[in-house]
């Protein structure tokens, strides 16, 4: 079951707030948003710093769903090179 955390409470070590707080690495996608935003709820819980950040590829099955093939055909003739990664 993809649980995406939930009940999850992670206690921040002393000077991790200094440095930012809770970083949330997503390697992909969930086809449910209420996932993604659940795994980004682990950050920054109960006023405490925190972000995340998610990374997908263009060959991921979301992408491909959803018009990962119209952007990839974009990005070529734009000439952007395959290893800069977009923001």
């Amino acid at each position: 079951t993809n649980m995406a955390g939930r009940g999850t409470d992670i206690k921040l070590e002393e000077g991790v707030t200094d440095l930012g707080g809770l970083c949330i690495l997503g390697t992909e996608r969930h086809e449910a948003r209420r996932i993604d935003n659940q795994l980004r709820g682990r950050a920054g819980r109960q006023g405490d710093p925190g972000e995340s950040v998610f990374f997908v590829s263009m060959e991921d099955d979301l992408m491909r769903l959803f018009g990962g093939d119209r952007l990839k055909s974009m990005m070529e003739k734009l000439k952007v090179p395959d290893d800069v990664p977009l923001e």
